[in-house]
């Protein structure tokens, strides 16, 4: 490739939002990472597994209240602001809010009368306390997601980055504060803890978004046309988040507190893979959701799929120096969650891959109910797949569900737009 064509792709407006994001996203994550890290030091291993299957709790939870609101708006905002309609894309972006809000709202309720059996039945603890703790990091991500998509849509990247670090950055500081203090933590301030952080997020974003409470709204009407869109994207994301987070209530369930903390240092490291390839899509769904056309789409995917690439040379590199990477950070309580990341690492390279041809079939063809299906297929593969292997390898097991499931979706989504692209003009 010529050193100008290179040139090009590297200082492209996609390439310097993508940088923009990635750059955002990375430091959210190594704050999240590093909270992550502490507390597990903090904690015994059982302690940090409870820990980490409420966390994942909240993060389902607040995922599946999402109903395709935030696609939704990422689709419509873009479009009424390229025809100077700033007063149709304000009245999407408050009616998004104000549905959110009043389904966290709806949660938080049912989660303070079923506190007790929830603690007990789901996270084998009796400090039913977690659970009111996880409902109100319920509501305040539910706010601090919904303002991200917010400021993504008016192409405020810088924005919507500074408003997630500092969710994450708060998570740290309260956490420091706690140590200085001296106090005895548990996995109890820990939820503490991550309860209460998103608020400075949801403050600063409403900041930078200008948000005038004032104009928050509920019409019927927006709100048809936001779930007709984004129903299926809703319904696809609810499944990619069961599927994404289900894996740590198995292992809790099947092996107990101690391997599901043992796997969570493997998953948390993991992590950091959908964090980058959520930046990386984040930037190209506005420019697929727009009219291009199939020359200026074929430019498009070369270039990313070149940076796709080489996110997975870096991943090749994560696996190489997995073991004192993960020594170094966590001790050596958690030697055995080596091989699980390593296995993870492997797995989430067909996530990667077919994350691009996901974000063409919904944005592009506008096809979110063909993902539903292949989401739906990935979370039956990593529950079986889980129920069956996880008593024969442990925690190998459910990796090697997810392996499976994430080469089902890059297959089946490559296939897809290959005979889409055939009718492209």
């Amino acid at each position: 490739m010529p050193f100008n064509k290179i040139k090009t792709l590297l200082l492209s407006k996609t390439a310097q939002n993508t940088y923009l994001l990635f750059v955002g996203n990375l430091i959210d994550a190594v704050f999240a990472f590093l909270f992550t890290m502490v507390s597990f030091r903090l904690l015994n291993t059982e302690g940090f597994g409870i820990f980490s299957a409420v966390n994942n709790f909240v993060v389902l939870i607040f995922t599946l209240m999402d109903l395709g609101i935030s696609s939704s708006l990422i689709n419509f905002i873009p479009q009424f602001l390229s025809k100077n309609d700033k007063t149709s894309a304000e009245k999407y972006q408050y009616n998004g809010i104000t549905m959110r809000l009043l389904l966290a709202v709806l949660v938080l309720i049912l989660l303070l009368i079923f506190s007790p059996w929830i603690a007990k039945e789901m996270f084998m603890t009796t400090q039913y306390v977690v659970v009111v703790l996880a409902g109100i990091a319920i509501l305040g991500l539910s706010g601090l997601d919904v303002l991200f998509f917010s400021l993504q849509a008016r192409s405020k990247f810088w924005q919507s980055a500074v408003s997630s670090i500092a969710y994450s950055i708060s998570r740290v500081l309260m956490l420091g504060i706690f140590i200085l203090w001296g106090g005895q933590y548990s996995y109890v301030w820990a939820m503490i803890i991550t309860a209460l952080s998103p608020f400075w997020g949801v403050i600063l974003s409403s900041y930078l978004l200008k948000l005038n409470i004032i104009k928050l709204r509920f019409e019927a009407k927006i709100l048809k046309n936001m779930i007709g869109f984004g129903g299926w994207l809703g319904l696809v994301k609810i499944l990619t988040s069961l599927a994404g987070r289900i894996d740590v209530q198995i292992i809790l369930w099947i092996s107990g507190s101690f391997q599901a903390g043992i796997y969570s240092v493997a998953t948390r490291l993991a992590s950091f893979y959908p964090v980058i390839m959520a930046s990386f899509t984040a930037v190209l769904a506005p420019r697929l959701a727009g009219n291009i056309n199939k020359r200026e789409l074929k430019t498009l995917l070369s270039k990313s799929f070149l940076g796709v690439m080489g996110l997975i040379s870096l991943m090749v590199i994560g696996i190489l120096i997995s073991k004192p990477l993960i020594l170094t950070l966590f001790g050596y309580k958690a030697l055995t969650s080596v091989m699980p990341f390593q296995l993870l690492t492997l797995a989430f390279m067909p996530f990667m891959l077919g994350s691009l041809a996901v974000s063409v079939i919904i944005y592009k063809f506008k096809q979110p109910k063909f993902m539903s299906i292949v989401s739906t297929l990935q979370l039956a593969i990593i529950l079986a797949g889980g129920w069956l292997f996880v008593p024969v390898f442990g925690v190998n097991g459910i990796v090697l569900a997810i392996g499976v499931s994430n080469l089902l979706m890059m297959f089946m989504s490559y296939y897809y737009v290959y005979l889409k692209w055939q009718k492209l003009q």
